[in-house]
């Protein structure tokens, strides 16, 4: 039976989504592009086999805004407690992906195996972006939500811009 609520973590909560289940189980972390449900399309198909959790980062979807400063690794790991999960397979997709490798090097003996699509690298120095980077910036800055949504969607949206996208990147530019 699928439950679903606010898990939590530390001085925060995120929202949370477990499918249940005897399978194994299986956590999908998203991008920093949108929230977890971006992995809607999949999760009907994934529960026959899996016990899937899925949660939104503090700031993205349905978590509500992060108060402080906070870990992703330690959110996930509060997660996986909340849930009463020891050991579980990971699926982290781009900032979902350094979630994911970061908490396998941490606590190497939760995790039984990692799929990593265009992970996010924690402490890589990524190069600068003058034009892009100050874009950003400055629509930040000015809190212009629709910017925002707009730059993401020219910078990495290259599925095009149809509701599923836009609203995915309206989830990540909120955040």
């Amino acid at each position: 039976m699928t439950s679903s609520g606010l898990v939590e973590c530390g001085d925060g909560a995120v929202w949370a989504q477990d499918s249940g289940g005897d399978g194994p189980p299986l956590v999908l972390l998203h991008p920093g592009v949108g929230d977890s449900r971006i992995w809607d399309g999949l999760w009907d198909r994934l529960t026959a086999r899996h016990r899937l959790v899925r949660y939104d980062v503090r700031g993205y979807g349905r978590s509500p805004e992060p108060a402080g400063s906070y870990s992703h690794v330690a959110d996930l790991h509060a997660v996986l407690d909340r849930f009463g999960l020891d050991r579980v397979h990971l699926v982290g997709c781009s900032m979902g992906g350094g979630t994911a490798l970061g908490f396998a090097l941490r606590h190497p003996g939760r995790v039984a195996s990692l799929v990593l699509a265009c992970p996010g690298v924690p402490g890589y120095p990524w190069p600068d972006e003058p034009e892009s980077d100050a874009e950003d910036e400055r629509l930040v800055a000015a809190g212009d939500l629709a910017g925002l949504t707009a730059f993401g969607l020219r910078e990495w949206a290259a599925s095009g811009s149809d509701a599923a996208a836009v609203e995915q990147l309206r989830s990540a530019a909120r955040a």
